[in-house]
């Protein structure tokens, strides 16, 4: 997580900083959280792109991301129906932080271009 940070950073040079929009992501995660949609990690991992992703692409990232995971949860979905291990596949959830990364790293390099 901090080389993510370090790497954002660098990337991003960061000339208009401003908090607001950090603390606002920080406790949109917390509440996706306490309902258990996210977990903590992948909170942190989101955290930690958006430092290097400029504020204009935020909307195409999270969107990018949204619909990552839910190509994710469907395809998730259809190896539990085949193989008749739904539930396994429920109580295992599933690895947000593959579309975090991906849509992340799409976005830092969108904000660099």
């Amino acid at each position: 997580m901090f080389f993510i940070v370090l790497f954002s950073i660098l990337i991003s040079g960061l000339e208009s900083f401003s908090w607001q929009p950090y603390l606002f992501v920080v406790f949109a995660g917390l509440i996706l959280f306490k309902i258990n949609a996210f977990a903590g990690g992948d909170i942190k991992l989101v955290w930690a792109y958006l430092l290097g992703i400029d504020q204009q692409w935020w909307s195409v990232v999270f969107l990018l991301i949204t619909g990552l995971g839910g190509v994710m949860a469907v395809g998730y979905l259809a190896y539990g129906y085949f193989t008749k291990n739904l539930e396994a596949v429920r109580k295992r959830g599933l690895p947000y932080g593959v579309p975090i990364a991906i849509g992340g790293c799409l976005g830092v390099w969108l904000s660099s271009v």
